[in-house]
Parts: C-alpha cells; sequence; structure tokens
C-alpha cells in the first residue's frame, strides 16, 4: 500500500495539514516545487502525489509533461479554485489505488 503526498501553496497548506496529511510540502516558488518534487519521487512509498495547479504552471511545459507521464509516483493536480470536485476525485483515486494517508 502506497501513501499520499501533497505539493501545496501556503493558501491550502495549512488545511492539509490540519487534516493530518504527513507528507505534505509547502512551495513558495520553482525551486522549492522542483526540491519538493524531487523528494517525494525519491520516497518510493509515495503511490500518488498532488500539486497544486498554479504551482504546476511554473513548471517548463517538458517538466509538466513528465509528470503527467509519470506512474511512479502517479501526479494529480489539483486546482484549488474548482469546486469540490476534485476532492471527490482525490478521494475516488486515493481508495482505487489502495493508498494510505498517514498509515490509516
Amino acid at each position: 500500500m502506497g501513501n499520499l503526498g501533497l505539493i501545496m501553496s501556503e493558501e491550502t497548506y495549512y488545511g492539509f495539514k490540519l487534516a493530518g496529511i504527513d507528507r505534505c510540502f509547502l512551495a513558495h516558488d520553482l525551486q522549492g516545487l522542483r526540491r519538493a518534487i524531487s523528494e517525494i519521487k525519491s520516497d518510493r512509498s509515495v503511490s500518488l502525489l498532488v500539486i497544486e495547479k498554479n504551482l504546476v504552471d511554473l513548471l517548463s511545459k517538458e517538466e509538466q509533461l513528465s509528470l503527467e507521464e509519470s506512474d511512479s509516483p502517479f501526479f494529480f493536480i489539483f486546482d484549488s479554485k474548482a469546486s469540490g470536485v476534485v476532492s471527490e476525485e482525490i478521494s475516488k483515486l486515493v481508495k482505487r489505488l489502495g493508498i494510505s494517508v498517514n498509515g490509516i
């Protein structure tokens, strides 16, 4: 069973941390985003990585394509400005992939 990882901006980071997500990274800029992606890619326990859309937009087209094509971990782009439908999509993915949230 894999784990869930998140990379978020300050606007959404603290909400996920309060929800108990351990592998939640805060990224302020492109350098921080690249560092967080690298750290999570090296953590083989993370099966699904959710990244906030406004952060993904900082990446080059090549880097975005690399994320989209990755299957270890799978990447999901989260649009914090979208409705609750996105949360439902993440929940479905977590269940389908058998991902653990904080070892639960």
